[in-house]
């Protein structure tokens, strides 16, 4: 004659009860580790969110002058508009050694493109 396993009931009814309770336990705490991730996303969702910087930098990687929060309402220097555009002038007509690393650089084009460019 067999025996049942240690800390459980004899009786099939009471092994049902059994085994019940233990699914009620888990449902509970699945129920509770779910409640907590839904408040940690919210907490983390609704947070403000930091102001952009934008760092200007020399050919050294050296700041050029002090670090603060980009608003619209600041006008952009001429130098950071003259460096952009000769970001996007190299990257539109550098061919490099490699297919991924050309897509790469038409991507960052194209991203910088306002519109839709033309494909020749």
């Amino acid at each position: 004659m067999t025996t049942a396993p240690r800390n459980t009931p004899i009786h099939e009814d009471q092994l049902i009860a059994w085994h019940n309770q233990r699914l009620w336990w888990l449902l509970c705490g699945s129920g509770a580790v779910i409640i907590a991730l839904v408040v940690a996303l919210c907490i983390v969702s609704l947070r403000p969110h930091n102001a952009p910087y934008v760092l200007e930098v020399d050919g050294k990687g050296e700041p050029m002058g002090t670090v603060q929060p980009f608003m619209n309402e600041q006008p952009v220097s001429d130098t950071t508009i003259r460096w952009e555009l000769g970001e996007y002038i190299r990257d539109a007509f550098t061919i490099a050694n490699t297919f991924s690393l050309n897509q790469t650089m038409l991507q960052v084009v194209y991203g910088m493109s306002p519109g839709k460019p033309a494909r020749h």
